[in-house]
């Protein structure tokens, strides 16, 4: 509730040249520091209401960072590290319907379908096949 209440930019801030503006690098290092951990350990426990919460929290600071291209590349870092924990399918389902729940510049799903999501679901129908 914070972040939609004040935005990304306004938790994130850092001052240039008198100007705020925001620090991509804190909000990545955000990311991919304290949120994919609280993904991890909310994936892992009987808390599935907060990983839809910390996918939320991820898609708006992956929506504040303004190159598209970072925001593929850290988007694919968080699928990867989640797919290397092993995380469990339901979390990594919960979080995709929460990154394509939002509709962004009339490019939804932009960041979202990425070659680490296409190999981890080929790799998944293999295991099942």
């Amino acid at each position: 509730a914070t972040i939609r209440c004040c935005g990304v930019d306004n938790l994130f801030p850092i001052m240039n040249m008198g100007e705020s503006c925001t620090s991509t690098n804190s909000v990545e290092d955000f990311i991919l520091n304290d949120l994919l951990r609280w993904i991890l350990v909310h994936g892992s426990t009987s808390q599935r209401s907060s990983v839809c919460v910390d996918f939320k929290i991820l898609k708006l600071c992956l929506y504040s960072i303004a190159s598209v291209s970072r925001q593929s590349e850290i988007w694919e870092t968080v699928l990867r590290e989640l797919v290397k924990a092993y995380c469990d399918y339901t979390t990594i389902a919960d979080g995709l319907l929460v990154m394509i729940s939002y509709e962004r510049d009339s490019c939804p799903n932009c960041i979202v379908k990425c070659k680490v999501l296409d190999t981890f679901a080929a790799g998944t129908a293999q295991e099942f096949a």
